[in-house]
């Protein structure tokens, strides 16, 4: 063989072992891009995780919140239908005091009323018996009087005859 021939060979040689090294290269340059994606991926799940407990924090603190709110809220509607009650209750009291006084004023107008009939009516009976007796007066001077009128009659029928 010539050197020629055997330079050639040589170099066919080195060219099948390069492309084998390359080949291994761009592989290995592969496998490095799916340990970046990987990476890659990684830091990803590690945000998404991150941002998924930092959601899960907030949502437990907001449900505490609720949870805190909705307790005040009850205590609140507890103690406005407690107030409503003694309201109602204080209201109803003093609308039965004020019932009860109007109806005893109610009824001490009605005796004094009551009283001042009987005492009109008494007045009026009296007066009546006044009436009657001024009656009987009047009839017994009107007899009297007629009786009188009836002499005076006589005496000027003497003194004039």
């Amino acid at each position: 063989m010539s050197a020629k021939q055997e330079a050639v060979r040589e170099i066919r040689t080195l060219a099948k072992t390069f492309k084998g090294l390359i080949a291994l290269a761009d592989e290995l340059e592969d496998i490095g891009s799916i340990e970046a994606a990987a990476k890659e991926a990684d830091n990803r799940l590690s945000g998404a995780q991150a941002r998924e407990k930092e959601a899960a924090e907030r949502l437990e603190k907001a449900l505490a919140e609720v949870a805190s709110a909705k307790k005040e809220a009850e205590a609140i509607v507890t103690s406005a239908r407690r107030t409503a009650e003694q309201v109602k209750t204080l209201a109803r009291q003093e609308a039965d005091k004020a019932i009860g006084e109007a109806n005893a004023a109610a009824r001490g107008i009605l005796a004094e009323a009551a009283k001042k009939k009987a005492d009109l009516e008494a007045l009026a009976a009296d007066q009546a018996k006044k009436v009657e007796k001024l009656g009987d007066v009047i009839v017994a001077r009107q007899a009297t009087l007629d009786g009188l009128n009836a002499q005076l009659d006589q005496i000027r029928q003497k003194v004039g005859a």
